[in-house]
């Protein structure tokens, strides 16, 4: 599985590889170097033992938690990456300090 942080902020963050733990219509279980934050979107791609791909989705991190050498990974698909879009705060000359991503 290739994932990579979704929307990249700049070019040089490329994708990196995982293995899936488990997978279902609704989410999947990765095994993953680096913790990832609640809530944070990733752009994944699921391959077929040869390398075809079987699933391009956006996925949303719902839990991440240490597990042996790394940390396992829960995430929850979501339904259609077309209905994910950037929320752009009120012009209130206030810098944001998070972005907030809405279904359509």
């Amino acid at each position: 599985m290739e994932f990579s942080a979704f929307p990249r902020a700049s070019a040089a963050q490329g994708r990196a590889a995982s293995f899936t733990r488990d997978l279902s219509t609704s989410g999947m279980c990765l095994e993953m170097d680096q913790p990832h934050g609640l809530g944070s979107l990733l752009r994944i791609t699921l391959r077929s033992i040869d390398g075809r791909p079987t699933l391009e989705s956006i996925a949303r991190v719902a839990w991440c938690r240490p597990d042996g050498a790394g940390f396992a990974v829960g995430l929850a698909l979501l339904p259609d990456p077309a209905q994910v879009r950037p929320v752009r705060p009120a012009a209130t000359g206030a810098t944001p300090r998070r972005a907030r991503l809405h279904l359509a």
